[in-house]
């Protein structure tokens, strides 16, 4: 039987259920698909798309934004060139209006051109802008992912000029009494380290605003086209060069790991070792040295009571001399 108490908790056997309402699903949709769209964006590898989309999607999207820039210059031209600036008057709607009173130009089609003009303008200026906003803000995004670092401990660095000191005390004072506070052993060193996504760094690389702004500012013409060709291939080359060196130098830090660990760590940690305990009482026996087992653990450090009789020092008690010669044999 179903128990419900105070808290929407549903209790079914010896299981609880949490009831939620309906107006709480609906207040938090927009929370959960977003928190559900970071999911399936973390999940994603991106390391693997940036070898096989990024380049097509870069290109694909200069493409698509030289034929905007098209479309739109040709619609303004045909527009300006459509008025006369010098008496403020549209001499093509004269002749449409000469044509239609003979009856040589259908009633609606100057309309319907307008119209259709319009839309198409409109439609194409939307796209291009939007394609120009998403390459300043991948840029941004691109240039401003970090990682943060906090080194302790450290009272000089190698590099200071990329570490930042942040001392939480002085930090929420004014700026003339933080001088005052000098770097202390405890005090963290920050370093923000670049760790951008492969997959939009090479989509900045090939669709940039360096590459948008020329194509603005320029137009599009043959020489602006291999301008931004040749600009897209040098730059995404050296990109792919320098992640090629990253990776190579992770590859050999690697490897130079695993050869110490080989060579130097895991020989020591797996070394057989065996433990004695030296006599050093003159006044009972002459010193010796007793080696013992190596599994042995316990009972291995022996001493000689007041009496001369060998004990061991977790558990004072006499010892059976049988025992120990038969356990313990010198070397």
């Amino acid at each position: 039987m179903a128990l419900q108490s105070q808290h929407g908790l549903i209790r079914k056997g010896n299981r609880y259920i949490r009831k939620v309402s309906l107006w709480s699903k609906i207040k938090n949709y927009p929370i959960d698909q977003w928190i559900n769209l970071n999911e399936n964006i973390n999940i994603v590898d991106w390391d693997q798309l940036s070898e096989t989309t990024a380049l097509r999607l870069g290109v694909a999207l200069n493409v698509l934004f030289w034929l905007l820039s098209l479309v739109r210059n040709s619609l303004r031209s045909s527009s300006i060139y459509n008025e006369d600036h010098f008496f403020k008057s549209n001499f093509r709607e004269l002749e449409r209006k000469k044509l239609k009173e003979y009856g040589k130009l259908a009633p609606s089609s100057s309309s319907e051109w307008s119209w259709a003009k319009y839309t198409c303008e409109s439609v194409a200026t939307f796209l291009f802008l939007s394609l120009f906003i998403f390459s300043i803000v991948n840029a941004i995004r691109v240039l401003t992912t970090t990682k943060t670092y906090k080194f302790i401990y450290h009272e000089k660095l190698k590099y200071e000029k990329l570490f930042q000191k942040q001392n939480q005390v002085a930090k929420k004072l004014p700026p003339l009494i933080q001088r005052l506070f000098r770097i202390k052993l405890n005090d963290p060193w920050v370093l923000h380290y670049w760790n951008p996504n492969r997959f939009f760094l090479r989509l900045m690389v090939l669709f940039s605003p360096v590459h948008t702004s020329i194509i603005i500012l320029n137009g599009v013409t043959l020489n602006v086209m291999l301008t931004v060709a040749i600009m897209t291939f040098f730059l995404y080359t050296l990109t792919t060069k320098f992640e090629d060196r990253v990776d190579q130098k992770e590859l050999i830090l690697k490897e130079v790991a695993y050869e110490y660990d080989a060579k130097f760590v895991i020989p020591n940690t797996t070394r057989d070792y065996k433990e004695v305990a030296i006599d050093s009482t003159d006044k009972f026996n002459s010193n010796s040295v007793e080696v013992f087992p190596k599994a042995q653990k316990t009972k291995v450090f022996l001493i000689h009571d007041s009496r001369g009789n060998l004990t061991d020092i977790d558990s004072p008690s006499k010892l059976p001399s049988s025992w120990l010669k038969s356990a313990f044999k010198p070397r």
